[in-house]
């Protein structure tokens, strides 16, 4: 057991100096009265551990004493101010770091309460300026005595107070700060290879989370596929500096370039661990490979071509001179470069007029033949003189207009195939044109997808009440409609945005709203006055976007929400979206919500922007469908999907919202009859499940056969009291988990299938998910219970429909969904 009390060197020795002076100067009547006016929280212990606790500080005239939970400082923090001291009991499920957090937020001194091994580990949650350690279990009368003495005597104003204090935390606060905000990825470990902390620029580059990484080895971080020859982290370790370009992978083995840094953590000659920095230049590295390509194309074409090919530069000298051009010239590669061109290649009496106009090409560009293909007279190397056609175009290198000539020899065929010449030189300009211009477009739409699959979250935030599922079709290779779901603290924040146009323009445009949603956000929990609402985050997105000057024919359509998860309140604003929210409650009533504002955008007054902010609660077994009008508004002859999409959602009503979303897309489908969307389809599923009983197993891991998974089945809801028909239920449920394996997951043996149990008021959900490729669920799901069905797992779906009220797939067809409803009781 380890009893660890903390205090830093400087305080340890004022108290070892003052203690004995302060109890003889007092006769220990000052103690007694310290003890009778000290008002003691006790934090999470147990009974046991409560009485033994308030009977030591009774016998040491301590009378005033509080017991808490969690719950009781989590509702009223701010009452935490009136102790004097607190003790928080820890076992082995660790510690709730919210109640330090508070405490020390208070300035209200504690200690930890534990019964076993304090480890390194452990350790960390002594990382507050007002814990004072641990104390253990079972406690000894003499510590905390002593401790309680030294805290509730010790003159204000020791803890903290010293300038140099001061000045050390200042700079840790800015050490902290450019560690959390650089732009390279970061990450320090102890002197044995131990990660300590890393920023988040690190987590997103290797795709962890903070928790897969803390207190693991830095080599199974960094390499946990044992992919990497040279880590750089033994140099560190050793005291040294590395500096190397190298290639990393993420923990699922996705490449990536970076320049990696090692940095030893050395302090007062002794050295603590090391820092690893990684600068990701995985795109300028993608575009130095490109234009390595290009240029090699580019040598390629001009060695090969049958025209002279020569590049003059600013000074009219030759900087370059292709195979044909040696030959056309009878100079070589060597004679050329390097001497006026004008000289080289041309007639005297060309001289002058050329010396003339080439101090206009030098500034401007421009010139007579630029950009055009002119017949002149051209000087072999023995002065020959002989007709070329010669295509000049200005190019600028560094800041100075360069000349690049196409030469051909016409002498013998001048007159029979000028035509031809002309023609096909004209062709070759516009095909190596089109290339470039089709390269620069596939970069342009390649960029745009890569940010605007940055922009879409890659999964949603769920909670025990609260499911949520969402569905985006762009209705081109890119499209401009944007979706997101964020959680914080007991508030979900969910949006939809639908930008003007598409391709790289709408995809910066997703990420700038993105970004200024997440920016006030972090406003809002950072400074703690900025109240988290529909209506001042659309005011802060507008106020930025109106700062960046975007054009006037920009539109941003947004639909704001923010879901209070204790009230159930919905608060919402909507700015320019017109399809308004549909709330399907328990009764299948169907309600629209709210009015629809003016959009964002820089061709409206600011005054006349304003947006008004509505509440409805939402109640339990309600679904609520946010959508864009690329759903609403498609139309198929006279009639438009939203016509029918309140039925839809009405049937749909009973689904999780997974499913709700496949249903949906059935639905559309068959409405749409295989024809083309004009805009992008972009919609949010959410449901209200209410209060749950869940239960959730692996077969093929936990539970080993479909029979054993039966019995689990069985027994969840016996204990539940469903009220429901268990035999019947686990028919269906045998059926599907039959088809999960044998057809699913073909009988592999290395597969697993899983089941997951939801029992709620109004109904029971089964959701079973195997491992193989899916199915066309279809055309089963649309026949009625033939148990002859020639359609894929006909027989165990249409035994599950006789079994259940409803029976859906997912998308993909490996996911299947057994809702039975119940009765009202």
């Amino acid at each position: 057991m380890g009893r660890i009390w903390r205090e830093d060197e400087r305080i340890r020795n004022y108290f070892e100096k003052i203690k004995f002076q302060y109890l003889k100067s007092t006769g220990g009547m000052q103690v007694v009265s310290i003890m009778k006016l000290a008002s003691i929280a006790i934090v999470n212990s147990s009974k046991v551990e409560a009485e033994e606790i308030i009977k030591l500080l009774e016998e040491l005239g301590v009378s005033n004493t509080s017991l808490l939970t969690t719950k009781d400082i989590v509702n009223k923090p701010l009452a935490l101010g009136k102790f004097n001291f607190a003790i928080i009991a820890l076992d082995n499920k660790g510690l709730d770091h919210c109640i330090p957090e508070f405490f020390n937020q208070n300035k209200v001194p504690f200690a930890y309460l534990s019964d076993i091994f304090i480890t390194s580990e452990s350790l960390e949650a002594t990382h507050y300026d007002y814990c004072v350690g641990y104390l253990g279990w079972p406690l000894y009368k003499k510590e905390l005595n002593n401790l309680l003495v030294y805290e509730l005597a010790k003159p204000k104003g020791i803890r903290g107070c010293h300038r140099e204090e001061e000045k050390c935390q200042k700079e840790k606060n800015v050490y902290k700060a450019l560690f959390e905000n650089s732009q390279d990825a970061i990450v320090y470990y102890d002197k044995d290879g131990i990660v300590e902390n890393a920023n988040e620029q690190f987590l997103h580059l290797l795709n962890y989370q903070k928790h897969e990484i803390l207190g693991k080895y830095i080599k199974d971080v960094i390499d946990p596929l044992n992919l990497i020859d040279e880590h750089g982290y033994t140099k560190v370790l050793n005291g040294e500096k590395v500096n190397f370009e190298t290639i990393r992978y993420d923990k699922h083995g996705k490449k990536f370039n970076v320049i990696h840094r090692g940095v030893p953590f050395i302090l007062n000659g002794v050295l603590h661990g090391g820092f690893t920095i990684y600068s990701d230049i995985s795109e300028s590295k993608m575009l130095q490979e490109r234009l390595i390509e290009s240029e090699a194309k580019f040598q390629r074409l001009i060695a090969t071509a049958q025209d002279a090919i020569i590049i003059m530069d600013h000074n009219g000298l030759v900087t370059h001179w292709n195979y044909a051009a040696e030959k056309i010239f009878d100079y070589t590669e060597t004679e050329a470069i390097g001497n006026d061109l004008h000289e080289l290649i041309t007639p005297s009496y060309y001289h002058e007029e050329f010396s003339k106009k080439f101090g206009e090409f030098m500034v401007t560009g421009r010139g007579n033949a630029i950009d055009s293909t002119v017949e002149l007279t051209a000087c072999k190397k023995d002065g020959t003189e002989f007709p070329v056609e010669v295509s000049l175009s200005a190019v600028k290198i560094k800041g100075q207009w360069h000349s690049v000539g196409i030469l051909r020899d016409v002498t013998e065929r001048k007159e029979q195939e000028k035509n031809l010449i002309n023609y096909t030189t004209e062709i070759e300009m516009q095909r190596i044109e089109l290339e470039n211009t089709y390269e620069r477009i596939n970069r342009e739409i390649n960029k745009a997808k890569e940010i605007h699959e940055r922009v879409l979250p890659r999964e949603l935030p769920q909670t025990d009440r609260i499911r949520i599922a969402a569905h985006y079709q762009p209705a081109d290779e890119l499209g401009g409609d944007l979706y997101n779901v964020i959680k914080v603290n007991n508030k979900l924040i969910l949006y939809l945005a639908d930008v003007t146009g598409h391709g790289l323009d709408s995809a910066l445009m997703s990420a700038f709203i993105k970004e200024a949603v997440s920016s006030y956000i972090s406003l809002a929990q950072e400074e703690n006055v900025y109240p988290i609402t529909p209506k001042e985050i659309l005011n802060h997105i507008l106020n930025q976007y109106l700062s960046e000057n975007f054009p006037e024919d920009y539109f941003v359509c947004v639909l704001m929400t923010v879901w209070d998860l204790d009230s159930n309140v919905l608060a919402f604003s909507n700015a320019g979206v017109h399809s308004v929210p549909l709330l399907v409650t328990g009764d299948k009533t169907v309600t629209r919500l709210g009015k629809c504002f003016l959009p964002i955008t820089n061709s409206i007054p600011r005054d006349v922007l304003v947006y008004e902010e509505q509440h409805v609660v939402i109640p339990e077994d309600a679904t609520i469908l946010f959508s864009t009008d690329g759903l609403t508004e498609h139309t198929e002859g006279n009639e438009n999907f939203e016509n029918i999409l309140e039925q839809v959602i009405v049937d749909a009503h009973s689904l999780l919202p997974k499913f709700t979303v496949s249903h949906i897309n059935y639905e559309f489908k068959k409405f749409a009859n295989g024809n083309k969307t004009n805009d992008d389809i972009t919609y949010l599923v959410a449901k209200n499940l209410g209060t749950t009983n869940k239960d959730y197993f692996i077969i093929g891991r936990c539970i080993k056969n479909y029979s054993d998974a039966v019995t689990r089945f069985k027994d969840s809801l016996t204990k539940w009291d469903t009220g429901l028909d268990i035999d019947t239920l686990a028919i269906g449920f045998n059926e599907m988990i039959m088809n999960a394996i044998e057809h699913g997951n073909s009988l592999e043996q290395s597969t697993e299938v899983n089941v997951e149990i939801i029992d709620s008021p109004e109904r029971l959900y089964v959701v079973i998910k195997d491992q193989g490729m899916g199915f066309k669920w279809e055309d089963a799901i649309d026949e009625s219970c033939n148990f002859l069905s020639s359609a894929e797992r006909g027989r165990g779906i249409a035994m599950a429909k006789l079994c259940y009220d409803h029976v859906w797939y997912n998308r993909k067809g490996n996911e299947v969904l057994l809702v039975k409803e119940k009765a009202v009781r």
